[in-house]
Protein backbone atom coordinates (compact mmCIF):
# COMPACT_ATOMS: atom_id res chain seq x y z
CA UNK A 1 0.00 0.00 0.00
CA UNK A 2 1.62 3.51 -1.29
CA UNK A 3 0.45 6.00 1.92
CA UNK A 4 2.35 8.82 0.59
CA UNK A 5 0.19 8.66 -2.28
CA UNK A 6 -2.97 8.35 -0.72
CA UNK A 7 -2.30 11.48 2.16
CA UNK A 8 -1.60 13.07 -0.99
CA UNK A 9 -4.60 12.62 -2.92
CA UNK A 10 -6.71 13.27 0.31
CA UNK A 11 -4.85 16.86 0.42
CA UNK A 12 -5.09 17.72 -3.15
CA UNK A 13 -9.27 16.58 -3.43
CA UNK A 14 -10.26 18.41 0.39
CA UNK A 15 -9.92 21.48 2.21
CA UNK A 16 -8.15 22.12 5.29
CA UNK A 17 -10.29 20.16 8.35
CA UNK A 18 -11.02 17.89 5.87
CA UNK A 19 -7.16 17.04 5.65
CA UNK A 20 -6.42 17.10 9.22
CA UNK A 21 -9.21 14.02 8.97
CA UNK A 22 -7.84 12.10 6.38
CA UNK A 23 -3.99 12.49 7.81
CA UNK A 24 -5.78 11.07 11.70
CA UNK A 25 -7.75 8.39 9.23
CA UNK A 26 -4.44 7.20 7.82
CA UNK A 27 -2.53 7.30 11.41
CA UNK A 28 -5.32 4.84 12.41
CA UNK A 29 -4.16 2.75 9.72
CA UNK A 30 -0.63 2.44 10.82
CA UNK A 31 -1.45 1.59 14.49
CA UNK A 32 -3.80 -1.09 13.48
CA UNK A 33 -0.62 -2.47 11.37
CA UNK A 34 2.18 -1.47 13.70
CA UNK A 35 1.24 -1.57 17.10
CA UNK A 36 1.08 -4.52 19.32
CA UNK A 37 -2.82 -5.15 20.60
CA UNK A 38 -2.17 -5.49 24.42
CA UNK A 39 -1.04 -1.66 24.51
CA UNK A 40 -3.50 -0.13 22.72
CA UNK A 41 -6.35 -2.41 25.15
CA UNK A 42 -4.37 -3.32 27.99
CA UNK A 43 -7.34 -5.29 29.83
CA UNK A 44 -7.44 -7.58 27.12
CA UNK A 45 -4.14 -9.16 27.79
CA UNK A 46 -3.48 -8.09 30.77
CA UNK A 47 -4.50 -8.42 34.47
CA UNK A 48 -5.14 -5.88 36.53
CA UNK A 49 -2.18 -5.88 38.69
CA UNK A 50 -0.23 -5.36 35.32
CA UNK A 51 -1.71 -1.70 35.04
CA UNK A 52 -0.27 -0.43 37.74
CA UNK A 53 -3.18 1.39 37.88
CA UNK A 54 -3.76 0.71 41.98
CA UNK A 55 -7.01 -1.59 40.99
CA UNK A 56 -6.74 -4.97 42.60
CA UNK A 57 -7.99 -8.17 41.13
CA UNK A 58 -11.19 -9.01 42.89
CA UNK A 59 -11.89 -13.29 43.00
CA UNK A 60 -15.30 -14.53 42.06
CA UNK A 61 -14.10 -17.39 44.12
CA UNK A 62 -12.17 -18.64 46.78
CA UNK A 63 -8.41 -19.70 45.12
CA UNK A 64 -7.99 -23.62 46.12
CA UNK A 65 -4.44 -23.12 45.95
CA UNK A 66 -1.80 -20.86 46.94
CA UNK A 67 -0.51 -18.77 43.93
CA UNK A 68 3.09 -19.74 42.35
CA UNK A 69 5.87 -17.76 44.78
CA UNK A 70 3.47 -16.10 47.52
CA UNK A 71 4.69 -15.36 50.60
CA UNK A 72 4.03 -18.21 53.58
CA UNK A 73 2.70 -16.05 56.31
CA UNK A 74 2.65 -18.83 58.80
CA UNK A 75 5.82 -17.60 60.53
CA UNK A 76 4.54 -13.88 60.47
CA UNK A 77 1.77 -14.19 62.22
CA UNK A 78 2.51 -12.55 65.15
CA UNK A 79 -1.03 -12.50 67.28
CA UNK A 80 -4.38 -13.72 66.98
CA UNK A 81 -7.56 -12.60 68.57
CA UNK A 82 -10.46 -15.21 68.98
CA UNK A 83 -13.88 -14.59 70.17
CA UNK A 84 -15.71 -16.97 71.47
CA UNK A 85 -18.98 -17.64 73.49
CA UNK A 86 -19.19 -13.80 74.48
CA UNK A 87 -15.44 -13.88 75.78
CA UNK A 88 -12.25 -12.52 73.98
CA UNK A 89 -8.78 -14.65 74.31
CA UNK A 90 -5.96 -13.19 72.55
CA UNK A 91 -2.31 -15.06 72.17
CA UNK A 92 1.18 -13.78 70.55
CA UNK A 93 3.24 -15.74 68.28
CA UNK A 94 4.71 -18.64 70.08
CA UNK A 95 2.13 -18.72 73.32
CA UNK A 96 -0.33 -20.91 73.96
CA UNK A 97 -4.30 -20.00 74.35
CA UNK A 98 -6.63 -21.67 76.04
CA UNK A 99 -10.54 -21.10 74.84
CA UNK A 100 -13.47 -22.13 76.72
CA UNK A 101 -15.96 -23.81 74.53
CA UNK A 102 -18.60 -25.12 76.37
CA UNK A 103 -21.36 -27.45 75.61
CA UNK A 104 -21.73 -25.67 72.19
CA UNK A 105 -20.54 -28.40 68.96
CA UNK A 106 -19.65 -26.71 67.22
CA UNK A 107 -17.87 -23.21 68.73
CA UNK A 108 -18.66 -20.44 66.54
CA UNK A 109 -15.45 -18.24 66.48
CA UNK A 110 -14.48 -14.34 65.47
CA UNK A 111 -10.65 -14.26 64.11
CA UNK A 112 -8.37 -11.47 63.95
CA UNK A 113 -5.01 -11.82 62.87
CA UNK A 114 -1.95 -9.95 62.63
CA UNK A 115 0.80 -10.25 60.24
CA UNK A 116 4.24 -9.19 60.09
CA UNK A 117 7.06 -8.65 57.74
CA UNK A 118 9.69 -7.05 59.75
CA UNK A 119 12.26 -6.12 57.04
CA UNK A 120 12.03 -5.61 52.99
CA UNK A 121 14.49 -8.75 52.97
CA UNK A 122 11.26 -10.66 54.68
CA UNK A 123 9.04 -9.19 51.70
CA UNK A 124 10.73 -10.33 48.54
CA UNK A 125 8.12 -13.20 48.00
CA UNK A 126 5.25 -10.44 48.60
CA UNK A 127 7.06 -7.89 46.36
CA UNK A 128 7.85 -10.75 43.39
CA UNK A 129 4.51 -12.25 43.55
CA UNK A 130 1.60 -9.92 44.97
CA UNK A 131 0.41 -12.52 46.73
CA UNK A 132 0.86 -14.10 50.44
CA UNK A 133 -1.27 -17.21 51.92
CA UNK A 134 -1.94 -18.84 55.60
CA UNK A 135 -2.93 -22.66 55.21
CA UNK A 136 -5.26 -22.92 58.38
CA UNK A 137 -5.72 -25.89 60.77
CA UNK A 138 -8.44 -28.42 59.01
CA UNK A 139 -9.63 -27.86 63.24
CA UNK A 140 -11.29 -24.59 61.86
CA UNK A 141 -13.83 -24.43 59.22
CA UNK A 142 -14.42 -21.09 58.10
CA UNK A 143 -17.67 -19.73 57.05
CA UNK A 144 -18.70 -19.72 53.46
CA UNK A 145 -18.49 -16.23 51.20
CA UNK A 146 -14.84 -14.82 51.72
CA UNK A 147 -14.07 -13.36 48.29
CA UNK A 148 -14.90 -10.54 46.75
CA UNK A 149 -14.64 -6.68 46.76
CA UNK A 150 -15.38 -6.67 50.90
CA UNK A 151 -12.91 -9.38 52.18
CA UNK A 152 -10.36 -6.18 52.78
CA UNK A 153 -7.12 -6.50 54.45
CA UNK A 154 -5.51 -3.25 55.79
CA UNK A 155 -2.54 -1.47 56.86
CA UNK A 156 -2.57 1.81 59.10
CA UNK A 157 0.74 2.60 58.47
CA UNK A 158 0.45 2.88 54.78
CA UNK A 159 -3.58 4.06 54.67
CA UNK A 160 -6.39 4.35 57.13
CA UNK A 161 -8.97 4.87 53.85
CA UNK A 162 -7.56 2.30 51.31
CA UNK A 163 -7.26 -1.14 51.14
CA UNK A 164 -3.80 -2.86 50.97
CA UNK A 165 -5.09 -5.58 49.27
CA UNK A 166 -8.32 -8.36 49.54
CA UNK A 167 -8.16 -11.98 50.65
CA UNK A 168 -10.20 -14.76 49.99
CA UNK A 169 -10.79 -18.16 52.45
CA UNK A 170 -11.66 -21.64 50.95
CA UNK A 171 -13.53 -24.18 52.63
CA UNK A 172 -10.45 -26.15 53.12
CA UNK A 173 -9.32 -22.76 55.31
CA UNK A 174 -6.66 -21.79 52.63
CA UNK A 175 -6.16 -17.79 53.36
CA UNK A 176 -5.05 -16.00 49.97
CA UNK A 177 -4.02 -12.38 49.98
CA UNK A 178 -3.67 -10.06 47.01
CA UNK A 179 -2.08 -6.87 47.74
CA UNK A 180 -3.25 -3.99 45.85
CA UNK A 181 -0.51 -2.27 42.97
CA UNK A 182 -0.55 0.70 45.36
CA UNK A 183 0.47 -1.03 48.00
CA UNK A 184 3.16 -3.31 46.39
CA UNK A 185 4.87 0.19 45.25
CA UNK A 186 4.93 1.57 48.73
CA UNK A 187 6.26 -1.68 50.13
CA UNK A 188 9.10 -1.02 47.43
CA UNK A 189 10.01 1.47 49.64
CA UNK A 190 9.07 0.83 52.79
CA UNK A 191 11.14 -1.70 55.09
CA UNK A 192 8.56 -4.23 56.03
CA UNK A 193 4.52 -4.10 56.58
CA UNK A 194 1.93 -5.11 59.17
CA UNK A 195 -1.39 -5.79 58.26
CA UNK A 196 -4.60 -7.20 59.40
CA UNK A 197 -7.54 -9.58 58.40
CA UNK A 198 -10.94 -10.72 60.19
CA UNK A 199 -13.35 -13.78 59.42
CA UNK A 200 -15.78 -15.88 61.65
CA UNK A 201 -15.40 -19.47 61.56
CA UNK A 202 -16.31 -22.45 63.94
CA UNK A 203 -14.38 -25.52 65.39
CA UNK A 204 -15.88 -28.82 66.49
CA UNK A 205 -15.29 -31.04 69.82
CA UNK A 206 -13.42 -33.68 69.27
CA UNK A 207 -15.23 -37.11 68.73
CA UNK A 208 -14.56 -38.30 72.25
CA UNK A 209 -15.30 -38.10 76.15
CA UNK A 210 -13.10 -35.32 76.76
CA UNK A 211 -13.70 -33.09 73.14
CA UNK A 212 -11.22 -30.68 74.00
CA UNK A 213 -9.60 -29.59 70.40
CA UNK A 214 -6.18 -28.33 70.10
CA UNK A 215 -4.56 -27.06 66.56
CA UNK A 216 -2.20 -24.03 66.19
CA UNK A 217 -3.05 -20.75 64.05
CA UNK A 218 0.51 -19.41 63.15
CA UNK A 219 3.07 -20.55 66.37
CA UNK A 220 -0.18 -19.81 68.79
CA UNK A 221 -0.56 -23.45 70.45
CA UNK A 222 -4.93 -23.15 70.86
CA UNK A 223 -6.77 -25.24 72.77
CA UNK A 224 -10.38 -25.50 73.08
CA UNK A 225 -11.69 -26.91 76.22
CA UNK A 226 -14.98 -28.38 75.85
CA UNK A 227 -17.16 -29.65 78.74
CA UNK A 228 -17.13 -33.63 79.07
CA UNK A 229 -19.57 -36.18 77.19
CA UNK A 230 -22.13 -37.43 79.78
CA UNK A 231 -24.06 -40.23 79.90
CA UNK A 232 -27.98 -39.17 80.87
CA UNK A 233 -30.37 -41.22 82.94
CA UNK A 234 -34.19 -41.74 82.93
CA UNK A 235 -36.25 -43.48 85.15
CA UNK A 236 -39.67 -44.53 84.72
CA UNK A 237 -42.51 -47.18 86.30
CA UNK A 238 -45.65 -48.24 85.52
CA UNK A 239 -48.29 -50.21 88.29
CA UNK A 240 -49.57 -53.45 87.15
CA UNK A 241 -52.11 -55.93 88.40
CA UNK A 242 -52.93 -59.37 86.86
CA UNK A 243 -55.32 -60.20 88.85
CA UNK A 244 -54.01 -62.37 91.24
CA UNK A 245 -50.68 -60.12 91.65
CA UNK A 246 -50.28 -56.37 92.14
CA UNK A 247 -46.44 -54.98 91.52
CA UNK A 248 -44.50 -52.27 89.19
CA UNK A 249 -42.41 -53.21 86.82
CA UNK A 250 -39.13 -50.42 86.43
CA UNK A 251 -37.19 -49.02 83.82
CA UNK A 252 -33.85 -47.42 83.47
CA UNK A 253 -32.46 -46.23 80.51
CA UNK A 254 -28.78 -44.62 80.10
CA UNK A 255 -27.70 -43.18 77.31
CA UNK A 256 -23.72 -42.84 76.13
CA UNK A 257 -23.84 -40.19 73.72
CA UNK A 258 -22.00 -41.99 70.39
CA UNK A 259 -20.47 -44.53 73.11
CA UNK A 260 -18.10 -41.79 73.65
CA UNK A 261 -18.00 -42.62 77.83
CA UNK A 262 -15.66 -44.57 79.49
CA UNK A 263 -18.89 -46.14 81.73
CA UNK A 264 -16.99 -48.33 83.55
CA UNK A 265 -15.40 -44.59 85.37
CA UNK A 266 -19.49 -44.41 86.48
CA UNK A 267 -21.64 -45.71 89.15
CA UNK A 268 -25.19 -46.25 89.54
CA UNK A 269 -27.38 -46.16 92.16
CA UNK A 270 -30.82 -47.37 93.33
CA UNK A 271 -32.99 -46.87 96.08
CA UNK A 272 -36.47 -47.33 96.93
CA UNK A 273 -38.41 -44.47 99.44
CA UNK A 274 -34.48 -44.05 100.62
CA UNK A 275 -33.74 -48.03 100.57
CA UNK A 276 -31.10 -49.21 98.47
CA UNK A 277 -31.97 -52.27 96.11
CA UNK A 278 -30.53 -55.66 97.07
CA UNK A 279 -29.94 -56.55 93.07
CA UNK A 280 -28.76 -59.82 93.72
CA UNK A 281 -32.40 -60.60 94.75
CA UNK A 282 -33.99 -58.89 91.91
CA UNK A 283 -32.13 -60.17 89.16
CA UNK A 284 -32.97 -57.53 86.41
CA UNK A 285 -32.81 -58.00 82.96
CA UNK A 286 -29.71 -55.89 81.40
CA UNK A 287 -29.35 -55.13 77.82
CA UNK A 288 -26.56 -55.80 76.56
CA UNK A 289 -25.60 -57.92 79.37
CA UNK A 290 -21.99 -57.34 77.94
CA UNK A 291 -22.60 -53.20 79.36
CA UNK A 292 -22.75 -54.48 83.16
CA UNK A 293 -19.88 -55.71 85.31
CA UNK A 294 -22.14 -56.39 88.57
CA UNK A 295 -24.90 -55.27 90.40
CA UNK A 296 -24.79 -55.65 94.28
CA UNK A 297 -26.55 -56.25 97.32
CA UNK A 298 -25.73 -52.46 98.06
CA UNK A 299 -28.17 -51.41 95.47
CA UNK A 300 -25.06 -50.18 93.02
CA UNK A 301 -24.68 -51.31 89.62
CA UNK A 302 -21.03 -51.32 88.05
CA UNK A 303 -20.29 -50.83 83.82
CA UNK A 304 -17.62 -52.23 81.40
CA UNK A 305 -16.36 -50.75 78.68
CA UNK A 306 -16.25 -52.62 75.86
CA UNK A 307 -14.52 -52.26 72.61
CA UNK A 308 -17.68 -51.04 70.94
CA UNK A 309 -19.75 -49.74 73.67
CA UNK A 310 -23.58 -49.35 73.28
CA UNK A 311 -25.36 -46.14 72.93
CA UNK A 312 -28.12 -47.40 75.40
CA UNK A 313 -28.31 -49.31 78.56
CA UNK A 314 -31.66 -50.51 79.40
CA UNK A 315 -32.33 -52.06 83.37
CA UNK A 316 -35.25 -53.25 83.71
CA UNK A 317 -36.92 -55.19 86.74
CA UNK A 318 -40.24 -56.12 88.59
CA UNK A 319 -41.30 -54.41 92.11
CA UNK A 320 -43.60 -57.78 93.80
CA UNK A 321 -45.65 -57.18 96.73
CA UNK A 322 -47.01 -53.72 96.17
CA UNK A 323 -50.41 -52.58 97.36
CA UNK A 324 -53.30 -50.16 96.96
CA UNK A 325 -53.00 -46.71 98.74
CA UNK A 326 -48.91 -46.71 99.17
CA UNK A 327 -46.68 -44.71 96.91
CA UNK A 328 -43.04 -45.92 95.89
CA UNK A 329 -40.37 -43.33 95.36
CA UNK A 330 -37.61 -44.63 93.50
CA UNK A 331 -34.35 -42.70 93.10
CA UNK A 332 -31.44 -43.40 90.59
CA UNK A 333 -28.17 -41.62 90.13
CA UNK A 334 -24.82 -42.24 87.92
CA UNK A 335 -22.03 -40.86 90.01
CA UNK A 336 -18.11 -40.39 88.87
CA UNK A 337 -15.98 -38.29 91.44
CA UNK A 338 -17.64 -35.53 92.06
CA UNK A 339 -19.82 -35.99 89.53
CA UNK A 340 -23.47 -37.46 89.99
CA UNK A 341 -26.60 -37.79 87.70
CA UNK A 342 -29.70 -38.22 88.97
CA UNK A 343 -33.28 -39.30 87.76
CA UNK A 344 -36.39 -40.60 89.66
CA UNK A 345 -39.99 -41.58 89.23
CA UNK A 346 -43.21 -41.94 92.00
CA UNK A 347 -45.46 -44.26 91.32
CA UNK A 348 -48.63 -43.91 93.69
CA UNK A 349 -51.08 -47.09 93.21
CA UNK A 350 -54.20 -45.09 94.03
CA UNK A 351 -57.63 -46.72 94.33
CA UNK A 352 -59.29 -44.73 91.87
CA UNK A 353 -61.27 -44.98 88.64
CA UNK A 354 -59.71 -43.09 85.49
CA UNK A 355 -62.83 -41.97 82.68
CA UNK A 356 -61.77 -39.77 79.39
CA UNK A 357 -64.70 -39.12 76.91
CA UNK A 358 -64.36 -37.65 73.53
CA UNK A 359 -66.08 -37.45 70.46
CA UNK A 360 -65.77 -37.27 66.57
CA UNK A 361 -67.81 -36.09 63.64
CA UNK A 362 -68.62 -38.06 61.31
CA UNK A 363 -67.45 -35.94 58.23
CA UNK A 364 -63.93 -36.53 59.60
CA UNK A 365 -64.18 -40.44 59.32
CA UNK A 366 -64.52 -42.23 56.23
CA UNK A 367 -68.28 -42.63 56.91
CA UNK A 368 -69.75 -39.47 55.37
CA UNK A 369 -72.04 -36.76 56.62
CA UNK A 370 -74.71 -38.27 58.25
CA UNK A 371 -74.95 -36.37 61.02
CA UNK A 372 -73.10 -38.39 63.64
CA UNK A 373 -71.03 -38.02 66.00
CA UNK A 374 -68.85 -41.33 67.23
CA UNK A 375 -68.23 -41.34 71.07
CA UNK A 376 -65.43 -42.78 73.25
CA UNK A 377 -65.20 -43.82 76.56
CA UNK A 378 -62.29 -44.65 78.03
CA UNK A 379 -62.16 -46.09 81.74
CA UNK A 380 -59.41 -47.61 83.26
CA UNK A 381 -58.48 -48.45 87.22
CA UNK A 382 -55.07 -46.35 88.39
CA UNK A 383 -54.06 -49.36 90.84
CA UNK A 384 -54.04 -51.23 87.07
CA UNK A 385 -57.00 -53.45 88.76
CA UNK A 386 -59.85 -55.26 86.84
CA UNK A 387 -62.98 -53.28 85.53
CA UNK A 388 -64.99 -56.09 87.24
CA UNK A 389 -68.14 -54.61 88.62
CA UNK A 390 -67.48 -51.33 87.36
CA UNK A 391 -70.69 -49.73 86.30
CA UNK A 392 -70.39 -46.26 83.42
CA UNK A 393 -73.57 -43.99 84.19
CA UNK A 394 -74.14 -41.79 80.87
CA UNK A 395 -75.01 -38.35 82.48
CA UNK A 396 -76.95 -36.36 79.45
CA UNK A 397 -80.35 -38.54 78.82
CA UNK A 398 -80.08 -38.07 75.02
CA UNK A 399 -77.14 -40.80 75.51
CA UNK A 400 -79.09 -42.38 78.37
CA UNK A 401 -81.29 -43.44 75.95
CA UNK A 402 -79.97 -45.85 73.31
CA UNK A 403 -76.65 -47.42 73.27
CA UNK A 404 -77.28 -48.68 69.93
CA UNK A 405 -74.09 -49.86 67.78
CA UNK A 406 -72.61 -49.80 71.75
CA UNK A 407 -68.47 -51.22 70.87
CA UNK A 408 -66.39 -52.14 73.60
CA UNK A 409 -62.66 -52.62 73.62
CA UNK A 410 -60.45 -53.52 76.00
CA UNK A 411 -57.16 -51.01 75.53
CA UNK A 412 -54.96 -54.13 76.10
CA UNK A 413 -55.64 -57.00 74.59
CA UNK A 414 -57.66 -55.10 71.68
Amino acid sequence: MNVDKKIQEKLNERKWYHRVTAITLVFSLLCAFFVPLDLVIPGFALTNSDLGNGVPYMEEAPLASAPPGAADLTSHINSVTIVAGGQTYSGTSGSELTIEGGAADPLALSIAMTYEFSSKAALADVLNSGFSYYQMDEAIKPNNGYYGSTMVVTDAAWSTTKAAGYYSISETGLIVIHYTDDYIAYLNNSNGMVGTLNFQGRVARNQDEGGDKEFTFGTTEVTIEFDDTKPTISKSGTAQYDGTNRYIDWSITIKNPNGYVDMSQYTLTDTMNGDALDWSTINPTITPSEAVASYNSDGTITFTNPQNPPEYITITYRQNGVSIGNEYDNQVSLTKGDITIPASKKVEIENALDIKKSGTPDYELSEGINGKVQWTIEVSHKSGDSLHNVVVTEQDAVFNASFANLIVTDKVTG
